[in-house]
């Protein structure tokens, strides 16, 4: 949301989102929640450091019958491996891939 921010405005839909870290308030639950709602959340969320509010959106939906998505905390050294803008896969057990590029 921050508009200072390169991806700002970028379409999360179907995306896997990966954050090192969070800053926000308590208003990102209701926005995932909104974005859950209406189709336009990302597919999985992968956090650097636990956000409870930020997850709250996800839960609440989950209670109100909406379509929800992974979340899942991974230590920030194997989030800066996942390379952006490359497709990133969760399958149901937790485990995320990628395809190393060629080269």
């Amino acid at each position: 949301m921050d508009p200072r921010h390169p991806d700002h405005g970028a379409d999360l839909s179907g995306r896997v989102l990966a954050l090192d870290r969070t800053i926000g308030s308590s208003s990102s639950s209701a926005v995932m929640l909104e974005l859950l709602r209406n189709g336009h959340a990302p597919a999985a969320l992968l956090l650097g450091g636990v956000d409870a509010i930020l997850v709250l959106g996800v839960v609440v939906a989950r209670e109100m019958g909406y379509p929800t998505i992974p979340v899942l905390e991974i230590p920030g050294s194997e989030l800066s491996r996942i390379p952006n803008g490359r497709p990133v896969q969760v399958d149901q057990q937790g485990l995320v891939s990628w395809n190393e590029p060629n080269g």
